[in-house]
């Protein structure tokens, strides 16, 4: 891939800090959605409910030259890369 200044793309991520692990950031579909009956927020913990069918993990693309980011959402996550909990 090339940006528009005609440099070379890396490929990379954009990291989530949460808790003791770090993650692979994801897009989710449409509106954050955070209510959730009390026993999913005891399984899978308080924040967004997301359908599995709307998570993609966000890829980050990083011109070697100018700096400049481009991101896509394309490819669902690999379970074990992201803290996404999936209803």
């Amino acid at each position: 891939m090339q940006c528009s200044c005609g440099g070379a793309l890396e490929r990379g991520f954009l990291p989530d800090f949460s808790g003791p692990a770090t993650w692979a950031t994801v897009w989710l579909r449409g509106e954050p959605n955070t209510r959730k009956p009390m026993l999913e927020v005891l399984r899978t913990g308080a924040g967004v409910r997301a359908n599995a069918d709307d998570v993609r993990v966000v890829e980050a693309h990083r011109c070697t030259t100018c700096g400049r980011l481009e991101l896509y959402a394309r490819v669902a996550p690999d379970p074990s890369s992201t803290p996404a909990r999936t209803s």
